[in-house]
């Protein structure tokens, strides 16, 4: 892979995207999809939180290699606050409420 500097591409994370993954893995009722969906489920919402965290604001999109950045690229600024990222996040902790509750444990941590 490399880097196109084109806002849709790699590095960049974008949380529609990560959703239609992660809900696909999960419907599968496959247990290793099911297991890694729960995984990808945990790093998303890691990188929202730290994102967070770090700048009292949601982003657009992510950087996929650094927890808690933005994205970049593109013909614009990245976003902040943007609507599906707030959404997505909602969405994960709706589904995986038990994922919130170890949040404490990303405050220490800069794996993804």
């Amino acid at each position: 892979m490399y880097s196109s500097s084109q806002q849709w591409d790699f590095p960049n994370a974008w949380p529609p995207l990560q959703a239609f993954i992660i809900q696909g893995l999960d419907k599968t009722q496959q247990k290793n999809a099911k297991q890694v969906a729960v995984k990808l489920a945990e790093v998303w919402l890691r990188t929202n939180y730290r994102g967070f965290t770090n700048n009292e604001s949601m982003f657009e999109k992510y950087d996929a290699l650094a927890l808690g950045i933005s994205g970049g690229g593109g013909e614009y600024a990245p976003q902040l606050g943007f609507g599906w990222t707030n959404g997505v996040v909602l969405e994960f902790l709706n589904q995986w409420d038990y994922l919130y509750y170890n949040t404490s444990k990303y405050d220490n941590t800069t794996d993804l």
